[in-house]
């Protein structure tokens, strides 16, 4: 098989996940309040990531702090304000011995046993499989912006217990990039993640590694993780730029921020502009997914939008 045909299979596979995802059926924002069993599961998985994957905050504590509304994350042990809000970095900035530090807490997670009780799986692995269970239930909807950010956050606190690291988790600043976005620091072999190519990652730590990833949206699949920029690339309208890179500019961002009137509008556009071009349009292969974790050691778009005020 051709590498064209290679690459247009795989940008296929990409847009109809994406075309399943943004279906009208999927699509909740006409009743921002999702049903009552959809209110319940997205209740439970975030119990199970606080219970669980994350297991830094006791049951007594959170049995004794009944969760009265669904979207609620339980009171925790901390009474004092909040005086000081830290600041993520970002990765294009980040000196190259603490990027090997965030990949070093990665690599230890996904060598540590699942805390989910998952047969044959890491602990890096519990992360992709709760965003597989509900996938539809947090996205495109008003929980999705609070729910990944608490995401992200849970998974912070297991790079610093469970990985050693010692630092805040980075985030790509993806529009300092979308003039050449093939060109990013974040596929460096050496400086970042490996090749920004099609198929598995040829290149870098995550190269070495084998079947890295055990999951993809349709449940237990050892494999390699996948990116499919160069197919993006290839594929690519004038209008929308190399891997979509018009629709993540530092002008569209501002533009969301600045003329957004409601949270509705704000996510809205947030999830229909960068995150969807990005994820599905611009990397492509396990970032098009509901298994798009797998990829989480690029610090991925949620990462970036969750940092927006």
């Amino acid at each position: 098989m051709s590498s064209s045909t290679v690459s247009r299979n795989s940008l296929e596979a990409d847009q109809q996940w994406l075309l399943r995802s943004s279906s009208p059926e999927n699509d909740l924002d006409r009743d921002e309040r999702p049903s009552k069993p959809r209110r319940h599961i997205v209740a439970v998985l975030c119990l199970v990531l606080m219970f669980t994957v994350a297991g830094y905050v006791t049951s007594s504590v959170l049995l004794n702090n009944r969760l009265e509304h669904p979207f609620r994350i339980p009171k925790l042990p901390h009474e004092e304000p909040c005086d000081f809000a830290p600041s993520r970095p970002s990765w294009n900035s980040m000196p190259r011995h603490r990027r090997h530090a965030f990949i070093s807490a990665v690599q230890r997670l996904a060598s540590k046993p699942s805390r989910l009780g998952l047969s044959n799986t890491s602990m890096y692995d519990d992360f992709v499989y709760v965003h597989t269970k509900v996938v539809w239930q947090v996205h495109h909807h008003a929980i999705s912006l609070p729910f990944h950010r608490y995401f992200v956050h849970i998974f912070e606190q297991a790079l610093q217990n469970d990985g050693g690291y010692d630092g805040l988790m980075p985030y790509w600043d993806w529009t300092q990039d979308s003039s050449d976005p093939l060109a990013s620091i974040v596929w460096d072999p050496w400086a970042g993640f490996g090749s920004a190519g099609n198929g598995c990652i040829s290149d870098g730590v995550f190269a070495r590694v084998g079947k890295f990833a055990n999951y993809t949206e349709n449940g237990y699949e050892p494999h390699c993780v996948t990116r499919n920029c160069l197919a993006h690339a290839d594929a690519v309208d004038e209008s929308d730029g190399v891997m979509h890179s018009k629709h993540w500019t530092p002008a569209i961002v501002k533009a969301i921020i600045d003329d957004s009137t409601t949270y509705r509008d704000f996510r809205q556009r947030l999830e229909e502009g960068p995150h969807k071009h990005l994820h599905a349009y611009g990397i492509g292969g396990d970032m098009a997914s509901a298994s798009s974790p797998n990829g989480q050691f690029i610090p991925q778009p949620k990462h970036t939008l969750s940092r927006i005020p």
